[in-house]
């Protein structure tokens, strides 16, 4: 058996805590600002992150996700903040990012994801596998980890 579960899992409990750093110093109000030329706001990136862990790993794999299902709707592709009634919580959402490794550990330990329905990603990348979703996921946040850091300039810059 591949490495590449484990090590994907390792390096998303290790990846996981900057996000929480990188919103250190910032008001709710920050969180919330959409600046100008940006299409969604830090609270979504964060959001986005957990929410499309899930759907990549377990979605795809027909397992239950562990995301409230209003989180799901409030911060899929696609989504936008604009469209929110009230934002998700921050405190829920700075749980999931920290709990959501560990769960994830614990399924793949427990040989829970059996089945994959493969998936054509938004920039072309075909995810055939569970192993492949996993490698994506990284890749994925780290584009909204450089998100999250143009957010906060802006955001810091606005404020200034």
């Amino acid at each position: 058996p591949s490495d590449t579960p484990v090590m994907s899992v390792s390096l998303l409990k290790q990846t996981r805590p900057m996000f929480l750093r990188l919103i250190e110093g910032l008001s709710h109000e920050d969180l919330l600002t959409i600046p100008a030329g940006f299409n969604n706001n830090i609270l979504w990136n964060l959001g986005h992150v957990a929410v499309t862990q899930q759907l990549l790993h377990y979605g795809l794999s027909r397992l239950p996700l562990n995301v409230p299902d209003e989180l799901v709707t409030q911060c899929r592709k696609g989504s936008s903040p604009a469209d929110w009634e009230r934002p998700p919580d921050l405190g829920d959402i700075q749980r999931l990012l920290i709990e959501l490794p560990r769960q994830l550990e614990a399924d793949l330990a427990a040989g829970r994801f059996t089945e994959f329905r493969p998936y054509m990603t938004s920039v072309g990348v075909e995810l055939a596998d569970l192993e492949t979703a996993l490698v994506f996921n990284q890749y994925h946040e780290g584009l909204h980890t450089g998100s999250i850091l143009a957010l906060r300039r802006a955001v810091r810059a606005q404020r200034a």
